[in-house]
């Protein structure tokens, strides 16, 4: 009598606990699906900094009055170590969306930071980089804590515990933000790429590296050296018949 079904049965295992993983993990709302629907537009004496690690770069515009909060402030998260770092201060135009932002000084070309495949109006003479993700900052007059300079911001963003206690965003989510808190009128939010998820904790949006998954199906029980479920044989092409 053939046997071959019997055979394939690991196989048929493997395949409908692959399947139970898949369906189970939350889908990722690429960021190819998110459309902007507008442009935050601004002018004047920017900063631009890259952090002690290389793989952040802040944008901040100054006070509109003195004493006053940031009138715009960015983190621009990357994979590795940007080189060179990206050091600049001066008249510029910024130009924000979702998925861009684009800093275009007046004496030179600048930096268009672009998550994926974005990408529109760009000047030619701008260089084009592709980013993890782009975290934009605001904060409300009432807020007694908020960075007045570009230095403040930079201790500011150094100073956070980013991936813990996810408010909004979490595993799954491409993009997240937190809500102005009544107390401080402080809002952030934040878009990621493929392979990141945006968690937002309250204190900061940021980009998180989504876990590679396991070699084995189950977490508890590692996959042998030679390949195939453990506690089974590798499974194997065409029928057998016993003999």
């Amino acid at each position: 009598m053939a046997t071959g079904w019997k055979n394939r049965l690991p196989c048929l295992a493997g395949l409908a606990s692959l399947l139970a993983l898949v369906l189970a993990t939350p889908a990722q709302a690429g960021v190819e699906k998110i459309k902007p629907t507008h442009t935050d537009n601004y002018q004047g004496t920017v900063t631009v900094s890259t952090s002690a690690d290389g793989k952040a770069v802040l944008v901040s515009l100054p006070p509109a009055h003195p004493g006053g909060p940031l009138t715009a402030a960015f983190v621009v998260q990357w994979e590795k170590p940007v080189d060179p770092p990206i050091e600049y201060r001066g008249e510029a135009k910024l130009a924000f969306t979702q998925l861009s932002l684009m800093v275009k000084p007046l004496d030179q070309p600048g930096w268009f930071f672009k998550i994926d495949a974005y990408g529109d109006r760009i000047p030619p003479e701008v260089k084009v980089m592709d980013v993890v993700g782009i975290a934009s900052y605001a904060w409300g007059p009432q807020d007694q804590s908020f960075p007045t300079s570009h230095e403040q911001f930079a201790e500011f963003v150094s100073a956070e515990d980013p991936c813990t206690g996810c408010i909004s965003g979490g595993p799954g989510a491409s993009q997240c933000s937190s809500a102005p808190e009544p107390a401080s009128g402080k809002d952030c939010s934040v878009t990621c790429k493929e392979g990141y998820y945006a968690c937002c904790n309250g204190v900061s949006c940021v980009c998180c590296a989504t876990l590679a998954p396991t070699a084995s199906l189950n977490p508890f029980v590692p996959a042998p050296a030679g390949g195939g479920s453990a506690g089974n044989r590798p499974c194997r092409q065409g029928s057998q018949r016993a003999p």
